[in-house]
């Protein structure tokens, strides 16, 4: 209790509480959890590591990823360390914190970290909080990889032809 903190590798945990469970290598953290390894950083109120694999469980986090300016919140937030990040409740940035012009929420996200492809459930891209795109699922590349798909579809209305629909789709031939 107190200052607790649990070093392993390039990864670091404090927090209030951690009870350490040595025979399973497990822990489970309470209470200003701060979490960091290469890529992210988290603060999180409560949390369930296990060591022997990797994965880690954090509840109601605030997370930074460091190598952009990425930042949000995720109700539930699932990290097997190099692997997968799976969250619940999502709210995902660029936007400076003073500032948050735009974000997206999304039900579920899910980060493939090995096949460097990353899924969303029930996106909405809000703009001053006022939803302005929703989509029940979008995929898309972890890195500046292109990737074939649907872009932003586009609507108008012409005298001449009436109501028009475009649904762009982008064909990747690299």
């Amino acid at each position: 209790t107190g200052n607790a903190e649990v070093t392993r590798d390039s990864q670091q945990v404090t927090a209030d509480v951690i009870e350490y469970n040595q025979p399973s290598e497990t822990a489970d953290l309470k209470g200003n959890i701060n979490y960091w390894d290469d890529a992210l950083f988290l603060k999180s109120d409560e949390a369930h590591l296990q060591f022997d694999d990797g994965v880690g469980e954090f509840t109601n986090a605030d997370y930074v990823l460091k190598d952009s300016r990425a930042r949000g919140t995720a109700n539930k937030l699932v990290l097997d360390v190099g692997t997968r990040t799976d969250m619940e409740g999502v709210e995902y940035t660029t936007c400076d914190p003073d500032d948050e012009f735009w974000k997206l929420t999304a039900s579920k996200i899910s980060l493939d970290h090995e096949n460097n492809q990353g899924t969303a459930r029930n996106v909405v891209l809000r703009i001053k909080d006022f939803p302005v795109f929703y989509s029940p699922y979008l995929s898309f590349p972890l890195s500046e990889e292109r990737k074939s798909g649907f872009l932003a579809p586009s609507y108008g209305n012409t005298n001449k032809y009436g109501f028009e629909l475009s649904t762009p789709y982008y064909w990747n031939i690299n």
